[in-house]
C-alpha cells in the first residue's frame, strides 16, 4: 500500500538488520575466522546434482527474493552471537546486503545445542534430520567475491516431505547457499526450531535455538516504557474477546495447528485456541503467538483478507500489529499496512471471519483483552 501509517515508517525507520544497511567495513573474526566449504556428506554429493551443502545467514526483515540480474557476492563480516556469545559462522556470503549460508555451516554452528541437525545427501536429495547431531564435517576454503551466482533447484527431504528453498543460490560453483531465516521458517514446530532476528543497537544478528522462529527479539519481561498503555499485554496470555458480545471470542477454526487456517469468532470455552501470548517487538507493536499451536497471527495486507495463523509467510512483517488501547480500555488490533482487525459484516456469531479492514466507527473492530491467570 502507498498510505503506509506513520507509526510504522517510524517503527521500521533504522530497525531492520544488515538487509538494507549491512556494515560491510565492520569485521567479525576476520583474521581468524575460517572460511569453510565443501567437506564431507551432504556438500560431497553425486554427479547427478549439485552439492546440497546449503546454507544461509539471518534476515530480519522479509526473505528476498531471488535474483533476476547479474550479482556479486561478497564474504560476509555480519557478527553473529548464540546464548550471549559470539560465534564464528563459516560460508557466508552477502548479496545486496542479505547473507547467505552453507546449511553444513549451519548444521556445525548449531552442533551440540537444541536446535542441531544433521544434513546429508542420499543420492537424490539433500536429506535434513531435525534432533540429530551434526556427522559431517566443514572443509576450509577461502571466499571471495564472486558474480558466479544462479538460483539453486536442489531438493531437500526433511520428514518425508521433498522441497526446494524459495531463495537458494549457487554461488561459485555448485555449492548451495539460503538464507538463515528461511532455513529456521523451515524448521520451525520441529525439534531442531530455532529464531534469528537482527539486533540493531549491538549491529549483530541473535540466533535463539530451540525457540519458535519469529524473526523478532524475545519477550521482553520488563519494560522502561513511559507510556503504560501497552504494559497490560507485554508478556501474558489473553482470549481476545468481541466488545459487542463478550461470550464470543477470537479463536483458530476447528483449533488445527496447520498454516493458513484461519482466525475466526467462537463461543468462549477457555480451550488453547482461544488463547494468544503477545510478544512485544517494540512499543506497542506485537508479535501474535496462537497457544495451541505456537503460530503466529498472520495479516495478508490486504481490504478484506482474512487473518491466520502461519509460521511460513515470505514477509516477517506480516506478523506485526499494533495493539492500540481505547479510552474505554478496549483494544484495536492493526497491521503493518494501517488495517484493523475485525469481525466481518459485524456479524456476532459463530465461524464469521476476523478479517482486515479501514477503521470504522462501530464495535466490529474493538476488542476486550481478558488475561489467563
Amino acid at each position: 500500500m502507498s498510505d503506509i501509517p506513520q507509526w510504522w515508517k517510524e517503527y521500521k525507520e533504522g530497525k531492520t538488520e544488515p538487509t538494507y544497511d549491512v556494515e560491510l567495513t565492520t569485521t567479525y573474526e576476520s583474521s581468524q575466522r575460517k572460511k569453510q566449504s565443501g567437506g564431507q556428506g551432504a556438500s560431497e554429493g553425486t554427479s547427478s546434482g549439485p552439492k546440497p551443502s546449503g546454507g544461509t545467514l539471518e534476515k530480519s526483515d522479509p526473505v528476498t527474493p531471488p535474483i533476476s540480474v547479474p550479482v556479486t557476492a561478497n564474504p560476509s563480516q555480519t557478527r553473529f552471537v548464540m546464548n550471549g556469545q559470539p560465534v564464528s559462522v563459516t560460508e557466508a556470503y552477502i548479496i545486496n546486503d542479505t547473507n547467505y549460508l552453507q546449511i553444513r555451516a549451519i548444521a556445525s554452528m548449531l552442533n551440540g545445542t537444541a536446535a542441531q541437525f544433521d544434513i546429508g545427501w542420499d543420492g537424490q536429495y539433500a536429506v535434513i534430520e531435525p534432533g540429530k547431531p551434526f556427522s559431517g564435517t566443514v572443509t576450509e576454503a577461502k571466499l571471495q567475491s564472486t558474480t558466479n551466482v544462479q538460483k539453486s533447484g536442489t531438493k531437500f527431504k526433511m520428514d518425508g516431505e521433498v522441497f526446494t528453498f524459495f531463495d537458494a543460490r549457487l554461488i561459485d560453483g555448485a555449492t548451495n547457499y539460503i538464507q538463515l531465516r528461511e532455513f529456521a521458517q523451515k524448521l520451525s514446530g520441529t525439534v531442531s526450531q530455532f529464531n534469528v532476528y537482527w539486533d540493531n543497537d549491538a549491529r549483530q544478528a541473535v540466533i535463539q535455538p530451540g525457540v519458535t522462529y519469529t524473526g523478532y527479539p524475545p519477550v521482553i519481561e520488563t519494560s522502561d516504557d513511559t507510556d503504560t498503555s501497552s504494559e497490560e499485554v507485554r508478556a501474558e496470555i489473553y482470549c481476545i474477546k468481541a466488545s459487542k458480545n463478550e461470550n464470543f471470542v477470537i479463536e483458530v477454526a476447528d483449533a488445527s495447528t496447520e498454516d493458513g487456517v484461519k482466525l475466526k469468532l467462537g463461543t468462549k470455552t477457555g480451550d488453547d485456541n482461544q488463547k494468544f501470548k503477545f510478544i512485544k517487538v517494540e512499543k506497542d507493536v506485537y508479535v501474535i503467538q496462537c497457544v495451541h499451536s505456537g503460530k503466529l497471527w498472520t495479516s495478508g495486507g490486504k481490504k478484506g483478507a482474512v487473518l491466520t495463523q502461519s509460521l511460513s509467510a515470505s514477509d516477517a512483517n506480516s506478523y506485526a500489529f499494533r495493539v492500540i488501547k481505547q479510552a474505554d480500555g478496549t483494544y484495536r488490533i492493526m497491521d503493518n499496512t494501517g488495517l484493523y482487525a475485525g469481525v466481518s459484516d459485524a456479524k456476532v456469531e459463530n465461524r464469521t471471519n476476523i478479517i482486515l479492514g479501514t477503521e470504522a466507527s462501530d464495535e466490529s473492530q474493538v476488542f476486550i483483552l481478558e488475561r489467563i491467570p
